[in-house]
């Protein structure tokens, strides 16, 4: 069996500055996909969803991860 993965984000982490101090979006988010895999991400509005497509793909940077 390939363990290749097309998408393989590993202990994913993003936060924002804000006034208030910081704000994280996303904490040690995790997860491996391979070719042709299907994947629904389902969270509540709000909770960071846009952040990890726009970070998983590389458009945006982690915070770490």
């Amino acid at each position: 069996m390939n363990s290749f993965h097309n998408l393989d984000v590993r202990h994913l982490t993003k936060s924002y500055t804000t006034g208030a101090g910081p704000l994280t979006v996303r904490q040690d988010n995790s997860v491996a996909l391979t070719q042709c895999a299907t994947c629904s991400i389902l969270r509540p509005s709000g909770s960071g969803n846009t952040t990890l497509h726009v970070l998983a793909p590389g458009l945006d940077s982690p915070t770490t991860g």
